[in-house]
């Protein structure tokens, strides 16, 4: 077990962090280096822009006091005016004599000093605040072409390669392919998540010690419920008498509400990691998330004696009732990872061997990374990771999030950026690597699989609609998200021919008529309005296939060989080294042809 991450906590404080950091330094350093950008010029010319653009905010800000001033004036022009015409109407005595004038003549002032004075002063400010924007803007042209060659550098692949370097023993795919997807399903018992009312819209694929993970970012759709109020407002009179004897009629007033629950569409966004691994292949076992990390030791020592007393009364039930289930020896384990649904005891210990569980026990309660915010499943080969700091995770690696005109900005988005991208990959892959025997490569070679049909999977080419837009796809009358589901209809050599559909709700108004007792005595009808969703479809063919080149040199090349008119004439998208876009039929596979211009030699 040489080289393996015996204890992968330590390994990211003391190594694996500052390691990231120092290469992704280096790496940008690099990239500096060759584009032959002039930092020392740059920062120079930054340094005006900001200046300059410290006197045109200067300047937007005289303007707006002086138009606020402006406003106040053209407030007492109105109270002035109405003084004036209040006096003349209402005024007695003196009064009536004096309000006018006063009026009238603050009127005058008032218009004078906004006509000779503010509107001048604002006309003036405007003009030399156009001539100081006109500078500012030129230094920021001046400084964006001084950065040119080092944002034409950058690349979606920087990230992966940089992890790479990082970890050796992790491996990037460029994209989810069709094979990869059949490896996982047919030998690693990958339960696939994303079904029916769920569409995928990102992946980062690859090998971890040789075994295969997927990171998938999905739309969850499923149907909840809403409640809609409604009100309704009813009279009546009654014939009282009053303290004198006499008789009066008395109106009352009641508000009556009601209120229905109906069927509501709901989306929510989820990112989980799959991880495949031959290990402990009979074991099935599921923990979720309880922060082990936000608790004292005095708390975690309470948790650990009542959860002690659990187990045992659940060891003891087994053994009665002919079960399987024995406590572990290790009761902090036990009970802080709590895979009491487990159903193999031999494996589940193979698995969390002492190491493992003294590395499990530390991973949840460091707040190092971020603690125990994780649910771990294991279907027999498949291990199913989902934390709650993925759900934040940017998966999206576009070179554009790098750009700037500031040579040190742009350093510190690629560092910051880069340093919070491992971060997040680490640490869900840190529930795997406290399990020392994950850290091994397979023991078995399976036989090559063939592509299943595709040449993509299904969660690429939905990542490649979604990225196009679902507004694309929506059926007429859409009033919700859509979930996007992909189908192949057919391969033409590296180009995948695929049927999106598109399914969303139609929203239709409804009313509902509730009965509700009211003050007089009496049963009304009070409306509630709510809203009927409807289910409707639509299907659109889309082309995918991989192109080989990242997106900027892509594009470049699409325009140089002037097939640019034949890739961007409907809608496109870009990503994961695939190209994707809406064609007219399904049986229209030229754009294989088109692509294959362009392919990387």
């Amino acid at each position: 077990m040489e080289n393996l991450m015996l204890e992968p906590l330590k390994f990211y404080e003391n190594t694996a962090k500052a390691l990231h950091e120092q290469n992704t330094k280096e790496y940008f350093d690099e990239l500096v280096k060759k584009s032959k950008v002039d930092q020392d010029a740059n920062r120079k010319t930054v340094a005006k822009y900001k200046k300059q653009k410290k006197i045109v905010d200067h300047l937007e800000g005289k303007i707006s006091k002086y138009k606020t001033l402006k406003g106040f004036i053209i407030f007492l022009i109105v109270a002035s005016i109405l003084t004036a015409i209040i006096g003349l109407v209402a005024g007695e005595g003196i009064a009536q004599i004096l309000c006018p004038v006063i009026g009238t003549a603050c009127t005058v002032l008032f218009i004078i000093l906004i006509v000779k004075k503010l509107n001048k002063a604002i006309k003036q400010i405007e003009q030399l605040k156009e001539i100081e924007n006109k500078k500012a803007q030129d230094l920021l042209e001046e400084a964006e072409r001084q950065m040119a060659p080092l944002n034409a550098l950058f690349t979606e692949y920087d990230t992966f390669n940089l992890i790479e370097k990082t970890m050796p023993n992790i491996k990037f795919n460029r994209h989810y392919d069709g094979k990869t997807h059949t490896d996982f399903n047919k030998n690693y018992d990958f339960v696939d998540i994303i079904g029916y009312n769920r569409s995928a819209v990102d992946t980062v694929s690859g090998r971890l010690f040789e075994n295969p993970f997927v990171f998938y970012r999905y739309i969850d759709h499923y149907i909840g419920s809403k409640t809609y109020m409604g009100s309704l407002v009813i009279h009546w009179t009654t014939v009282e008498r009053d303290s004198n004897g006499r008789y009066r009629t008395v109106h009352h007033t009641d508000t009556l509400h009601a209120s229905v629950i109906k069927p509501y569409p709901e989306y929510h966004y989820q990112t989980a990691l799959s991880f495949g691994n031959q290990n402990a292949p009979d074991l099935n076992f599921s923990r979720k998330a309880e922060h082990i990390e936000k608790l004292s030791d005095k708390e975690i020592e309470k948790k650990i004696r009542k959860g002690e007393k659990k187990i045992k009364k659940k060891a003891e039930k087994a053994t009665k009732t002919g079960g399987g289930f024995t406590e572990m020896t290790n009761a902090e384990f036990d009970v802080l990872f709590g895979a009491l649904d487990r159903d193999n005891e031999v494996q589940f210990r193979y698995l969390f061997s002492p190491l493992a569980q003294v590395n499990m026990v530390k991973l949840m309660r460091s707040q190092v990374g971020f603690g125990d915010d994780f649910y771990f499943a294991k279907q027999g080969r498949h291990n199913f990771i989902q934390s709650e700091h993925s759900q934040l995770w940017d998966m999206d690696t576009d070179a554009q999030k790098y750009c700037s005109f500031d040579i040190d900005d742009a350093k510190n988005k690629f560092v910051n950026r880069n340093s919070n991208f491992f971060k997040s990959i680490y640490f869900d892959f840190a529930p795997l690597l406290t399990i020392p025997t994950y850290q091994q490569e397979p023991s078995l070679i399976f036989e090559p699989l063939e592509k299943n049909n595709g040449n993509y999977s299904n969660y690429e080419h939905e990542v490649l609609a979604n990225a196009i837009g679902a507004s694309y796809f929506a059926p007429e009358g859409s009033a919700t998200d859509v979930i996007l589901k992909a189908s192949l209809i057919k391969r033409k050599n590296n180009t995948d021919m695929v049927m999106i559909n598109a399914q969303a709700y139609q929203a239709h108004n409804r009313v509902d008529f509730i009965p509700v007792f009211g003050g007089d005595g009496k049963t009304h009808l009070v409306p509630v309005p709510w809203i009927e969703y409807l289910p409707i479809e639509k299907n659109t063919p889309i082309a995918v296939r991989a192109v080989g080149q990242n997106k900027r040199d892509f594009i470049v090349k699409a325009y140089k060989e002037k097939i640019d008119n034949a890739l961007f004439d409907t809608p496109t998208a870009y990503l994961h080294g695939l190209f994707a876009k809406i064609v007219d039929s399904a049986d229209d596979s030229s754009i294989d042809q088109v692509l294959s211009k362009i392919d990387k030699k």
